[in-house]
């Protein structure tokens, strides 16, 4: 936790005393301003990542979750609330921030509580080592936070504030992939290591691994492929009908889908091939800057830089798949279930052409009829996906099932 903190004090002091130097790069000088308010947020945010590996190890899921929930909600509303009733940016910035802070402290007493009355006893790793473990995982992170955010600059650089409104509004993406990848990685991660030290742990790693993408891929690849549908309604509900060309940056970032279904820093910790992580990160940004710069200067055409932050994320996954079959001395093609992958693929793919098709002569003229559009398309696609699922032996609902269970209104 002080490292985290460390780390977003750090954060704090460069986004304040550089947010007259990010404004002029970025050639936008109202952002100095909005900089110097959010600038406690990385100090205010950082320490609460400790608190998912405390209720993973406690087996607090279910607190973790509805802690992840209220605080975003939380979070949505200190920044839209504001703006609606008239306040400035920068205020509804500075309510954020202290919705932040309350967050924060729940964060602290819920990851303490479980250590109250434990005596603290001489742990076996030094701080050396502890930190030459974390080193490449912290500068991966950096190098990703670089990648993630050069298209961003280069589109605000090279397109003025207009363009880089309408890109902004769309280059992002499915929020679920984040949510899922880091929940499947808490839990995969002691899985790997475990298994790895094991004799025979290679043929297990690759089932578990193999389990994980399938899984993933049969919740997020419908939903994916119905918002590559709907982009432009979904844009237009969020943004209004002025962002609808938004849509297509949407539907670009929705690609990331295919290769995102999984965090790969688990298995890649748990068998020693964390250089493999670095380097995959250090040639995409090398790629990412290197051709998105010269995107901008020869074609300037920032749809051309999206499809290239896209191309450079999954050279970086090529490089995982890489580091990994080396590792396990097996095959790249080993380390992707095909058929399953594949076979949701098509379903989400037909389902969605045949939503599109029934829900394409709704007008989509002002906010109304973007939800009514879009609620139809849903209800569609729903009832296509689980019929054509039926039909080929896919149990779609077996996601459903554990929460019904939980809540009493099945038996297992």
């Amino acid at each position: 936790v002080m490292i985290l903190f460390g780390n977003g004090l750090v954060f704090t002091g460069l986004l304040y005393f550089g947010a007259d130097i990010i404004g002029e790069m970025l050639k936008n000088p109202d952002l100095s301003a909005l900089l110097r308010a959010y600038a406690p947020m990385p100090a205010l945010l950082l320490p609460a990542l400790a608190l998912q590996g405390t209720c993973m190890t406690f087996s607090k899921a279910g607190a973790y979750a509805v802690f992840q929930i209220v605080t975003k909600i939380l979070a949505l509303c200190s920044v839209c609330l504001p703006l609606y009733f008239g306040y400035s940016m920068v205020q509804a910035i500075y309510l954020w921030c202290f919705v932040s802070s309350i967050s924060l402290c729940i964060a602290l007493v819920m990851m303490f509580r479980p250590y109250l009355g434990v005596k603290s006893a001489f742990c076996k790793y030094g701080f050396r080592e502890i930190f030459m473990f974390c080193l490449p995982l912290m500068l991966a992170s950096i190098l990703s936070t670089i990648l993630a955010s050069a298209d961003k600059y280069l589109v605000s650089r090279y397109f003025g504030t207009k363009i880089f409104a309408e890109y902004i509004n769309g280059a992002i993406e499915f929020p679920l992939i984040s949510i899922i990848a880091s929940s499947t990685a808490a839990v995969l991660l002691p899985v790997f290591s475990r298994l790895h030290e094991k004799t025979n742990g290679k043929d297990e790693i690759l089932k578990a691994w193999g389990r994980s993408i399938s899984k993933t891929t049969m919740l997020l690849y419908p939903m994916s492929t119905l918002c590559f549908v709907y982009a432009e309604d979904i844009i237009s509900i969020l943004y209004s009908d002025r962002y609808v060309t938004s849509g297509i940056y949407f539907r670009i970032y929705l690609i990331l889908s295919i290769v995102r279904v999984v965090s790969y820093m688990p298995l890649m910790i748990g068998i020693g091939a964390l250089r493999y992580y670095v380097y995959g990160h250090i040639i995409a940004c090398i790629l990412m800057w290197g051709a998105g710069w010269m995107i901008c200067v020869y074609m300037h055409n920032p749809v051309y830089i999206a499809i290239c932050f896209i191309f450079s994320v999954f050279i970086m996954v090529f490089m995982f798949f890489i580091g990994i079959s080396q590792k396990l001395n097996v095959r790249i093609g080993d380390l992707i279930p095909y058929r399953q992958i594949s076979l949701y693929l098509v379903l989400s793919v037909v389902s969605g052409l045949v939503a599109w098709f029934l829900t394409k002569t709704i007008p989509s003229d002002g906010f109304n009829m973007h939800v009514l559009r879009l609620s139809v398309g849903s209800v569609v696609f729903g009832f296509v996906y689980l019929f054509l699922s039926r039909l080929v032996g896919v149990n779609s609902l077996e996601f459903i099932r554990p929460v019904f269970v939980r809540l009493g209104l099945v038996s297992k």
